[in-house]
């Protein structure tokens, strides 16, 4: 009679399971992603802007959250967790959730402004015009606190070319 037997070097210990309520918080240019997991577990996030993650970029991360940086303004993004325990043995991913990073604030950086008097009471501002479509400005001033009281400002604002 023959008996066999087997005796595997990983039993006893378990395995890491995928974390769980991933959720995202995005700005213009980067990502805070948050998930619920194991207390003696360290994660790898995955980010990328398809959804088969052949192009992703992974983050490593000590807690339950994980800062990623360096991402494009107003773009969509899929983002998944996974965990490894301390010996290394990785879970499934969790659930893939999608994002998109905000509108930038500025799209254009101000202009450099030329001052120049022309006379006593007029101020010329100038500027070369954004290469953009109907870009705008806005131009404001207010007279210093020990201006004479009875001068009034006025302004109109245009862009040189």
């Amino acid at each position: 009679m023959c008996e066999a037997s087997h005796s595997s070097a990983t039993s006893g210990m378990v395995s890491p399971h995928a974390p769980l309520n991933v959720a995202v918080s995005a700005r213009e240019d980067m990502a805070v992603v948050s998930w619920e997991g194991q207390s003696d577990a360290t994660y790898v996030v995955e980010v990328s802007q398809d959804e088969a993650f052949t192009k992703a970029t992974q983050t490593k991360a000590d807690t339950t959250t994980a800062a990623i940086a360096d991402l494009v303004p107003a773009t969509h993004y899929y983002a998944r967790v996974r965990s490894a325990a301390p010996l290394g043995q990785l879970s499934a991913f969790s659930e893939v959730v999608t994002f998109t990073t905000a509108e930038p604030g500025y799209i254009l950086a101000p202009p450099v402004v030329k001052l120049s008097m022309d006379g006593f009471s007029t101020l010329k501002a100038t500027w070369k015009q954004a290469a953009v479509d109907k870009p705008t400005y806005e131009v404001s001033f207010e007279p210093a606190a020990d201006a004479d009281a009875t001068a009034q400002p006025s302004a109109s604002a245009d862009a040189s070319a």
